[in-house]
């Protein structure tokens, strides 16, 4: 077989054979759902909010997560999250990154755990209005 290939081919045809087996043998090696499983991925993209998001509704699949930045600036500042249902619940505070001088700055992260609703409410000290945000699950 190789008496047909040109002298200057040949230096080609190894490797060119061992690119086409390897993309061969790599098709379809990723396993496929469980009998019963879901296809949709696991994990989705995280959805990320701030203070100007206040009063909005959410939608996030279950293990999907929330992140909320607030910053004040002046005086004041905002307090522990409130979760009216336990189809949300927190899961600590992110890394703010670089701080303003001009007031702190939070983030706080949630995971969506079940289908339902749940409206998060985070207190300032010195405004009367809360940063609210209402979660559906789906």
């Amino acid at each position: 077989m190789n008496e047909r290939i040109a002298p200057h081919a040949r230096r080609y045809w190894r490797p060119l054979c061992v690119v086409l087996l390897l993309g061969a043998c790599s098709k379809g090696t990723q396993p496929g759902p469980v009998s019963g499983e879901s296809t949709e991925s696991v994990t989705t993209t995280p959805v990320a909010l701030t203070a100007a998001d206040t009063g909005k509704t959410v939608s996030l699949k279950p293990q999907q997560e929330l992140s909320i930045t607030l910053q004040t600036i002046g005086g004041g500042s905002y307090g522990a999250p409130q979760i009216s249902s336990p189809v949300v619940r927190s899961i600590g505070e992110g890394e703010p990154g670089v701080q303003n001088p001009g007031g702190p700055r939070q983030v706080l992260r949630f995971q969506a755990v079940s289908a339902g609703e749940a409206e998060i409410t985070v207190p300032h000290s010195e405004r009367s209005d809360p940063f609210r945000v209402k979660i559906v699950v789906q």
